[in-house]
């Protein structure tokens, strides 16, 4: 049986794209603390600051899909790309808390609309057949930009660079050349006796993305661990003043782990991904907490890469097959909703845990929202059969 294409031109424009889009959010996210501690603020103070782009990013997601019907999906992404450019002019212009938090406030409106219309036109490319496989991917957006950005930004850091946000300025701006003229918006086929997406809230469809959406908040506080204070834990515990290996042996393990994860979830079903998964984002953490020297921390790199090339894309398919064509804004909404909300309250709770504490109990604490996932996802499956044991005549 021969197999649906994956490599046409448009999704190579959205892998493009991908790239472009989260180079400006990797950079900005593991220099914006350091720019902090630099003008003298805590870390309840960064953790704040931080945690409003997700508040904003919560609030506009849900209403994307309205905007698609009002506005249309190019000019509304286009507006996302205008107002990123924005944020990150103030981020240049400004370092008194007020006008930042502002900035993180239009930062997280304009990357809300971007990440909810492109993967929603990500799935939309996509054959079914192999979308677990695809967005695995099209998640190579972010694992390139991961091997790269970092260490750009700490590198110019490090190196004084007179003004260190002209780099995502210029990444957005060339993401909103892209999308503007290059790329196709893809038009789903509604299939025959399937009603058009509502623009009311559907609790229905909300109770089905419920459980997949609370495992990414897990995955989200992990993931804030690492992205948020990582360049801050190498400095104050190991001495290094630039950690950009810990990103380069993540981006490895990330793009090893997508090569075979999304495969394996078309053919088995997410359970075969987000157990190991799970597993090994815990030994990740819990092994950092405890690290003392370069290499012990780049053995946690490579398991938290591990851990993220393979939740991420898992979550994301299981998201997007559990919904109708019509109804993917909601599902990707959902997962970034989740991600986002696991970044807030990861990035003020953890934030002020390190402040009373240190940045090795942070991680050993925040290894455990792994053992709250193996939990949760566990009992619901156990649910789930349960339920069809007694559905069955």
């Amino acid at each position: 049986m021969t197999k649906e294409p994956l490599w046409t031109r448009n999704f190579i424009f959205l892998i493009l794209f991908q790239i472009m889009n989260s180079f400006t959010m990797q950079f900005v996210m593991t220099i914006f603390p350091l720019h902090l501690v630099n003008h003298n603020y805590g870390g309840t103070e960064i953790g704040l600051v931080i945690g409003v782009f997700t508040i904003s990013a919560l609030c506009v997601r849900p209403l994307v899909q309205n905007g698609v019907h009002i506005f249309g999906n190019k000019p509304l992404i286009t507006a996302g790309l205008l107002i990123c450019v924005i944020a990150n002019i103030l981020y240049a212009c400004f370092t008194s808390i007020l006008p930042l938090v502002f900035a993180r406030l239009l930062h997280g409106i304009g990357f809300a609309i971007i990440t909810t219309l492109i993967t929603t036109f990500a799935a939309n490319t996509l054959p079914l057949s192999r979308q677990g496989e695809g967005l695995g991917y099209f998640g190579f957006g972010n694992v390139i930009s991961m091997a790269f950005a970092p260490f750009i930004a700490l590198s110019l850091f490090s190196a004084g660079f007179f003004n260190i946000f002209l780099f995502p300025i210029g990444s957005v701006t060339l993401s909103m050349i892209l999308i503007v003229f290059f790329f196709r918006i893809p038009t789903p086929k509604v299939l025959p006796g399937i009603a058009a997406p509502s623009r009311a809230f559907n609790p229905a469809i909300v109770k089905k993305l419920l459980l997949p959406g609370l495992l990414m908040i897990l995955v989200g506080v992990c993931a804030c661990s690492v992205m948020n204070y990582i360049a801050v834990f190498g400095k104050e515990r190991l001495a290094i003043d630039n950690i950009g290996v810990f990103f380069i042996i993540v981006t490895i393990s990330l793009f090893s782990a997508r090569l075979l994860s999304g495969r394996i979830y078309d053919r088995k079903g997410h359970a075969w991904i987000l157990f190991p998964g799970a597993i090994i984002m815990f030994i990740g953490l819990f092994s950092l907490s405890q690290a003392s020297s370069l290499y012990h921390t780049l053995f946690s790199a490579f398991c938290y890469g591990i851990a993220m090339g393979s939740l991420q894309p898992a979550i994301l398919a299981w998201l997007m097959r559990l919904v109708t064509v019509e109804n993917r804004n909601m599902a990707s909404a959902a997962y970034y909703n989740g991600y986002d909300l696991g970044l807030g309250a990861g990035s003020f709770l953890l934030g002020h845990l390190a402040e009373k504490t240190s940045f090795a109990y942070m991680y050993f604490y925040a290894s455990f929202s792994m053992v709250a996932f193996l939990i949760i996802y566990s009992i619901a499956l156990l649910r789930i059969k349960h339920q069809k044991a007694h559905a069955l005549p």
